[in-house]
Order: C-alpha cells, then sequence, then structure tokens
C-alpha cells in the first residue's frame, strides 16, 4: 500500500493512494473481453409459471439474444450433469431439488431460434413463447459459478446471489 503524506504546519496526514498509484509489479485485473461470463450451474430450480407474452416480447427486444442462447445452454448442461451425479449418488426422496429428469424435460438450448424471433412469432407460437419463457424467467440457478472468459476469474453463486465482490488484492 503507497501512501502519500500531506504535510501542513499543524498536522500531518497521510493518505492511501493504492487506488491512485496500483504497483507496477501487480497484474490489472480489468478485462474488456470478460463477457458474456460462462455459467456453470449445479443446483438449479425450475419453475412452472404461465407465459406472459407480453412481458416476454418486452423483454427480448432489450437483450443480447446470442448471450441468452449460450447462458441457457451453459446452465442446461451444467446442471444436468450435476444433478445426474447428485442423484446417482444419493436418492433421499428430497423433492424440493430438481431432479436429472426435470432438467431432461426442459427444451434443449439447440431448440432456440437462430436470430431473435420477432413480435408476431413472439405472440403466435406457443411452443416458441415456452421455451424463451423458461430461459428467462422458470430456471433459476441456485448454486453454482459464473466465469470470465477473459480472466477466468470464478464468481460463486450462493443461494441464487452471485459474489461478484473482488478480492483486495484483486482491485
Amino acid at each position: 500500500l503507497h501512501h502519500l503524506k500531506i504535510v501542513n504546519r499543524k498536522s500531518s496526514i497521510t493518505k492511501p493512494t493504492h487506488r491512485i498509484n496500483p504497483p507496477i509489479d501487480r497484474p490489472t485485473c480489468r478485462t474488456t473481453k470478460g463477457y458474456p461470463l460462462r455459467i456453470e450451474a449445479k443446483e438449479v430450480v425450475i419453475e412452472d409459471s404461465p407465459v406472459d407474452a407480453e412481458l416476454l416480447v418486452k423483454m427480448i427486444s432489450r437483450m443480447k439474444y446470442d448471450a441468452l442462447v449460450q447462458a441457457y445452454d451453459q446452465v442446461i448442461t451444467t446442471a444436468a450433469a450435476a444433478t445426474a451425479a447428485a442423484d446417482t449418488a444419493k436418492n433421499d426422496g428430497d423433492s424440493s431439488k430438481t431432479s436429472a429428469e426435470q432438467i431432461k424435460q426442459l427444451a434443449p438450448a439447440a431448440s432456440m431460434p437462430k436470430e431473435p424471433p420477432t413480435q408476431e412469432t413472439l405472440q403466435n407460437d406457443a411452443t416458441i413463447q415456452k421455451i424463451l419463457y423458461d430461459a428467462l424467467f422458470n430456471v433459476h440457478v441456485i448454486t453454482g459459478q459464473l466465469i470470465c472468459p477473459d480472466t477466468g476469474r470464478k464468481f460463486p453463486i450462493k443461494q441464487g446471489i452471485p459474489n461478484m465482490i473482488l478480492h483486495e488484492d484483486e482491485l
């Protein structure tokens, strides 16, 4: 930690300047290629809520569609593998946890349209509505991690909340 000493006639003040002058030997943690983050889901919860086509149209028009498709694929793939391993390791009858069978019932990311669907398609095609609505609103990552594609930094997800706070040595 570097310090800047400010001296005047009445007192001497030392201020930390670690944000002004970072040490030269420490690599920077900033990245310009850190989007979209990869997702590794270990535990997911799948809800079954009714499709709100109007909300779906609004949301799809405001997002990077290719990132949605990629994220959904990663969640389904990693959650299926983790859940299948957990199902074979123990079968305690806990119905609150999502089973590998429930994940298999979700539409695969390959069934999502390659390009963002038009407003008309979203309002009229119930199959596409269901797939996209599941991806956006019904599949919740409870435990897992987000991974920066550039630096490999892992951000844990616990109880559905990602912790993206950097450690002191990463500032």
